[in-house]
């Protein structure tokens, strides 16, 4: 199309060159003015078109103060008069110069576009000026019914082709800041009229109480831990002072509240306590909560035999979560029988409900001398599980026996049990040298297989013993004293 237009020029270029310049004597003329001719307006640009308001601009010129213009030598034929200007409706006027030396006088009339004015402003925080991007900023007023834009970097907004008048209102609005907005705002026509800067507050509350015990309410717990979440989502946390108080500052919003101790629990017997808290803007939400100390028990009885007490046996505490059977179980605790064969385990956590999780004992007992004890694989030790109610007391009781390699006396392991076994039943001595534990067997014409088995009842490791060889060297953490067991056959 510009090549089209350039080439037209120039015919017109060498059309004058050449035609007689009585036929180029044609003047247009005339006045611009808004919103009728007769209020002039300057600084118009006024283009004169071949043709219609599509043909190639042959002319231009720009009006005066007193909104004049003139195009003179205009050829004859159909003319297109445009003008504009900004803040104002372009018009187009198609205009007949019929004969040589016409003088035509077309005024022409601007409308004014009153959507050319512009508002723009900056949003900044409340406590300390800093700028904030990311704000929505919603303007409405007039024919504006909700058109939005998004703070840049600078924290600056801008609303363009805004129509002339009064009565705008912008509002702003960030998540976790209190909403403002500044209304009976003027938009001067076909110009950019400033907001000025709107201030942000947070929109802050406080979550505060007192953590205590249940069965003695004026007792606080400090260290507890208390987490506000949303949606499974952590938003904060902090632990209780010495009076067991807490404060959290955090957005107003609802929140789960689940608070947490080593050693208590909630009334249902889980590790946490979970609650709901509503925060409002500006002031403070009490949420005193009250923990139950984790007072359930597991004792027993340790027999060598059916009536013996097994004095100094070693009893390992531990526990499997979710109650599944491809969950190993985890050491929690151990202890020592007394002189009565007694153990106790106090300040638990009650598996309650029972799905939640289980117990299991482990007693391995290695007296003086050179005898070795072991659990003897029935219902009631290694492979029994123990399920304790909140504030309860499980009780179990477990007899120790002595058993030779293939022994078949009553109460010695079955195959697949964990037995710890020897050679001999009155030989078999553990010694520490650095970080290996030597196991004296005694001499033996067979080939012998030291298994040694963890608390959740698989092999940990595995050591042969030669024909004619007494010992085996295995790592000094798998010590019975640990609690692990060990099988020779």
């Amino acid at each position: 199309m510009k090549e089209k237009n350039i080439m037209k020029s120039w015919k017109y270029a060498l059309a004058a060159a050449i035609l007689p310049a009585s036929i180029w004597s044609a003047t247009i003329s005339g006045i611009v003015g808004a919103p009728a001719p007769g209020t002039p307006v300057a600084g118009v640009t006024v283009y004169l078109r071949d043709g219609n308001s599509t043909g190639p601009k042959i002319d231009s010129t720009v009006s005066s103060v007193t909104g004049a213009y003139t195009f003179s030598n205009v050829a004859t034929g159909a003319k297109t008069l445009q003008a504009g200007k900004a803040g104002y409706n372009t018009v187009f006027v198609l205009v007949g110069v019929n004969t040589a030396g016409q003088t035509i006088t077309q005024n022409l009339s601007l409308t004014i576009n009153n959507n050319t004015s512009s508002l723009v402003g900056t949003v900044r925080k409340a406590s300390d000026s800093t700028v904030l991007a990311g704000v929505t900023v919603t303007l409405s007023g007039n024919a504006e019914t909700g058109r939005t834009k998004v703070t840049d970097s600078l924290g600056n907004y801008r609303f363009d082709s805004v129509g002339t008048g009064t009565g705008y209102t912008v509002a702003a609005a960030l998540t976790g800041y209190n909403s403002t907005s500044v209304g009976g705002i003027s938009a001067a026509w076909n110009s950019s009229t400033t907001v000025g800067t709107m201030y942000l507050t947070r929109n802050l509350g406080t979550l505060s109480g007192t953590i205590r015990r249940t069965d003695s309410t004026t007792v606080p717990i400090q260290g507890a831990k208390v987490v506000v979440s949303i949606a499974g989502t952590k938003v904060d946390s902090t632990t209780t002072d010495v009076n067991g108080q807490y404060t959290l500052t955090v957005n107003a919003a609802a929140y789960t509240v689940s608070v947490s101790k080593a050693g208590y629990k909630s009334n249902i017997g889980m590790a946490t306590k979970d609650t709901t808290a509503t925060v409002t803007f500006g002031s403070n939400t009490t949420l005193n909560v009250n923990l139950t100390p984790a007072i359930s028990t597991i004792t027993g009885t340790v027999t060598r035999g059916t009536t013996t007490p097994a004095s100094g046996a070693k009893v390992v505490l531990a526990r499997r979560i979710n109650n599944q059977a491809a969950t190993p179980f985890t050491r929690l605790d151990s202890t020592t029988t007394d002189a009565n064969g007694i153990f106790v385990f106090s300040n638990l956590i009650a598996a309650q409900p029972a799905t939640q999780g289980q117990y299991r004992l482990f007693i391995t007992m290695t007296p003086l001398g050179s005898t070795v004890d072991y659990p003897n694989g029935t219902a009631q030790t290694n492979l029994d599980t123990i399920t304790v109610a909140v504030g309860g007391t499980a009780t179990r009781n477990v007899t120790l026996t002595n058993c030779a390699v293939g022994s078949t006396l009553p109460g010695c392991a079955p195959a697949g049990i964990l037995p710890l076994s020897s050679s001999k039943s009155q030989d078999i001595r553990f010694s520490t040298m650095g970080d290996r534990l030597i196991l004296d067997m005694g001499v033996s014409n067979a080939v012998r297989t030291v298994s040694i088995f963890g608390l959740n009842g698989t092999v940990q490791y595995q050591v042969n013993v030669p024909a004619g060889e007494s010992q085996a060297v295995v790592p000094a953490t798998l010590s019975p004293a640990n609690g692990y067991l060990f099988m020779v056959k």
